[in-house]
């Protein structure tokens, strides 16, 4: 688990717009069960790729992650389609 935010880093509310940043590291916060650390990279960050975020909506963890990443804009048709698409977790 990433610690919450008091800002130590990693720290998803400072990364969550960058595009220099290690890979895992964007993966690791985007799949955090808690959402102060994982709903700013999922509605932000510009390093998540559709299938990533198909693939946190197919494991669906939590309620307000999902909804994080409903926020998206542009939120692609692909991505928005998976929300009524039989879901498989391949975690």
């Amino acid at each position: 688990m990433i610690r919450r935010c008091g800002c130590a880093p990693p720290c998803p509310k400072r990364i969550k717009h960058l595009t220099n940043i290690p890979r895992n590291v964007v993966l690791a916060l985007a799949g955090d069960l808690e959402k102060i650390v994982a709903a700013p990279v999922l509605e932000y960050s510009p390093l998540l790729s559709d299938a990533d975020l198909v693939e946190i909506i197919a494991c669906g963890q939590v309620r307000e992650v999902l909804t994080a990443v409903a926020s998206r804009r542009p939120l692609s048709e692909k991505v928005s389609d998976s929300w009524s698409s039989p879901w498989t977790c391949r975690r």
